[in-house]
């Protein structure tokens, strides 16, 4: 046999990276740590600004509640369906439940609360409400003149006001956590 044919050569080189190629596929690549995973989105809205998702919670029945540049949503039968899009007809921002199974929705023109399918606005506060926190009975809402807390009907400034808005409150304890634009 010929070692230096043309035919043996190519032979031979084939049978060298067949070998590589089956002793590197059983070899972990230390340079690839992970497995690169795919995911697709499937759930969506009949439109565009539904699509556009500003917040995303659970209720305690385990409803998945929506605010997005459309309006609030719930996920049912891999869509969102829009709720009652004349009451807040625009963008919402956050969306919160609290243990009594209200959802409470902070909208581009206020702050509304859904209690038995209907969306109701809650009074005393026409602005646009960046964030909503319901905590141990206490509600918090923030707006442009800084973050409000509802006391029986009446609405108390506790901080602010930001200039930037306010898009999310976080509360441990005795102390509040406002997010903006310039930082916490």
């Amino acid at each position: 046999m010929n070692l230096t044919s043309p035919i043996c050569r190519s032979t031979m080189f084939v049978l060298v990276v067949t070998w590589g190629i089956q002793v590197t596929a059983r070899e972990p690549i230390a340079d690839t740590p992970f497995v690169q995973e795919y995911r697709e989105a499937f759930v969506q809205g009949e439109t565009a600004k539904l699509n556009d998702v500003q917040a995303i919670t659970v209720d305690g029945r385990g409803t998945v509640w929506v605010a997005t540049s459309g309006g609030v949503c719930r996920v049912a039968d891999e869509k969102l369906l829009l709720i009652d899009p004349q009451t807040i007809n625009g963008p919402t921002f956050d969306v919160e439940t609290d243990d009594n199974g209200i959802v409470w929705i902070g909208a581009w023109n206020g702050l509304y609360w859904l209690i038995d399918g209907t969306i109701q606005r809650v009074a005393g506060l026409e602005t646009s409400v960046g964030a909503v926190k319901h905590i141990n009975g206490r509600l918090f809402a923030s707006t442009p003149q800084g973050v409000l807390e509802k006391e029986g009907e009446t609405w108390t400034l506790i901080s602010g006001p930001w200039s930037t808005g306010c898009p999310e409150i976080a509360i441990a304890g005795d102390s509040m956590y406002v997010a903006s634009s310039i930082g916490l």
